[in-house]
């Protein structure tokens, strides 16, 4: 397995993974930016990357993925608290989740690189389950993740403050429009974080 240090840029935003929805204005859909697939890019680093979903597919493999995450030990993959949660803000059994790894394409097992590994309890901040803030969560899986998959690598997480007026990449298999279906191959798209004083400042 890759254990490469990632920069804060690389880590950052790999866990909210296109889980923005659009907004709509004057009844036209606006992106956040455009959607790219760049193949050395994606390859650099969907290995970062799962697909979290039910624990049985619908009607093929990958329809039932919901949402993202990032490897950040050998048994532990970050992700957004409102990912594991319903409306009511009760915890999803952990039986009922299904990490999928190695897998670009959603839609595509690879034998000997995807992996699929079951979820052993999910871990959310009490401020998100009272008070709505710390949107984040930890699954505990199972088993680790594999060692020497070149599809799969652990990123380190960020030790310092996120840099304003700095481009940072999010990946996913999100939505690229309101409305529309879920990316089939991981996306990525670039934002600028910062300050927000009028308008026009970004």
């Amino acid at each position: 397995m890759n254990y490469r240090n990632c920069s804060v840029k690389e880590t950052l935003l790999l866990f909210l993974l296109l889980c923005v929805e659009p907004t709509k204005s004057d009844n036209r859909v606006k992106r956040l930016s455009t959607p790219d697939y760049d193949k050395n890019r994606v390859k650099a680093l969907a290995k970062y990357v799962v697909s979290i979903r039910s624990r049985t597919p619908r009607l093929y493999f990958g329809d039932n993925h919901f949402c993202c995450g990032a490897i950040i030990a050998p048994r532990y993959v970050l992700t957004a608290a409102h990912c594991v949660m319903d409306k009511s803000k009760f915890k999803y059994s952990s039986r009922s989740i299904l990490v999928v790894a190695g897998t670009p394409n959603r839609l595509k097992f690879v034998d000997d690189v995807s992996v699929n590994l079951p979820v052993k309890n999910i871990y959310v901040p009490i401020n998100f389950t009272s008070k709505n803030t710390n949107n984040i969560a930890v699954l505990l899986l199972r088993d680790p993740f594999p060692k020497n998959n070149p599809r799969i690598g652990i990123i380190n997480l960020p030790n310092s403050n996120p840099t304003f007026n700095t481009s940072y990449t999010v990946l996913g298999w999100g939505r690229l429009y309101k409305g529309g279906p879920l990316a089939t191959n991981i996306m990525h798209i670039n934002i600028t974080l910062c300050i927000v004083r009028n308008a026009n400042a970004c």
